[in-house]
């Protein structure tokens, strides 16, 4: 399942998913040495100042955050600097405003931060309501299509997305959302990404499968040009894109799109290593149908090394993988691998097979 980025969009959404588990001041002057930190600095400050509805700290942090990509153009932030000046087009009216503005200003995140507190405890409606209330303050605020009017229309969709309820309501918002953007020229923004993300997780749960590779296609396309290909969302959405074409038996495209990542740096190490897992299952999948036979088995290994690595990966996919590996094997008449995963095999269904009650007939 394609899982669009996480809640409480106007803040998460800023920086890079990185975590190196280092903070450094905002102040201090960032070295070479140390830039790669940076993303998680601004991150945490951002999200302190957004959770005490503090505006005027969100302003500084975002005005140094600017700064920061200034002196350090290669540094991969996730705001591109265009989605910077949108959001700093909100804040600065709402410092600059009256006190009434201010006050509304506040309230508008408030709605947000409860919102995301009432989906977290399944409390859709709720949620949906604060979502709701927030939005229509951001548009008297800031406009119908400002940062925060569209970021709470992205945290509604992902709402209902999340849900598995109302998906034609959250690609109909998601839609309005990439319009709205692309007439802003804003196609490299997060924002973007983000909605585009949606619509291609809608579009797989509905199963419309033509609809779902076009906007994967798009995902992908997306974070190349916006250089974010080693983030979670990338790996997360490229193979569930992968696994569709290999379904559509699109496999020629499959194994173009598994090779691109797969020559390049890739999570093999926790949690994350579950995406490279499918993505090394499905590439050797799709060369198999193609009737190829290179890089195959190298790629079956990889992924049973990191299905044993990961925990509690279900042997059900495990069952699945292996009996694909023994496929390839069967065809490319190699005896002895076959007879290695037939036992694999074996030992997987002996371990789930139905215990023979004392009390069963034997006849």
């Amino acid at each position: 399942m394609v899982r669009c980025a996480a809640v409480l969009a106007v803040f998460v959404i800023l920086l890079a998913d990185t975590s190196t588990g280092k903070f450094h001041a905002l102040g201090q002057e960032l070295s070479g040495e140390n830039v790669q930190d940076a993303p998680t600095a601004f991150q945490k400050e951002y999200y302190n100042a957004f959770l005490s509805v503090d505006i005027p700290k969100q302003r500084e942090i975002i005005g140094k955050l600017r700064a920061f990509m200034e002196r350090n153009e290669s540094a991969r932030i996730a705001l591109s600097s265009n989605e910077i000046s949108f959001l700093l087009e909100d804040l600065d009216r709402a410092i600059s405003g009256s006190n009434e503005i201010q006050n509304r200003a506040k309230l508008q995140q408030q709605q947000v931060v409860e919102g995301t507190r009432q989906e977290l405890l399944g409390n859709l409606p709720k949620a949906l309501q604060h979502y709701r209330d927030s939005l229509t303050q951001a548009t008297l605020l800031y406009g119908e299509d400002s940062f925060h009017a569209i970021a709470v229309r992205i945290n509604i969709a992902d709402a209902y997305y999340e849900s598995g309820r109302n998906l034609d309501d959250a690609i109909a918002i998601y839609k309005e959302v990439q319009t709205s953007l692309e007439t802003k020229e804003l196609t490299s923004s997060d924002l973007y990404c983000q909605a585009i993300t949606g619509l291609f997780g809608c579009y797989y749960e509905k199963e419309d499968r033509p609809n779902a590779i076009a906007f994967g296609r798009l995902v992908f396309e997306t974070h190349q040009q916006r250089r974010s290909t080693d983030s979670n969302q990338f790996f997360n959405a490229a193979s569930v894109l992968i696994r569709e074409l290999n379904t559509a038996k699109k496999h020629q495209e499959a194994v173009q799109l598994a090779k691109q990542i797969l020559d390049g740096p890739h999570p093999m190490t926790g949690l994350e290593a579950f995406y490279s897992l499918n993505i090394y299952q499905d590439y050797a999948v799709a060369q198999m149908r193609l009737g190829n036979g290179q890089g195959v088995s190298t790629a079956f290994d990889q992924a049973l090394l990191l299905a044993n690595q990961l925990p509690n990966y279900p042997d059900d996919s495990k069952l699945i993988l292996l009996k694909q590996y023994q496929e390839f094997a069967e065809n490319s008449h190699d005896k002895e691998l076959s007879k290695i995963l037939s036992s694999k095999i074996a030992e997987i269904e002996r371990r789930h097979a139905q215990p023979r009650s004392r009390y069963t007939s034997s006849n």
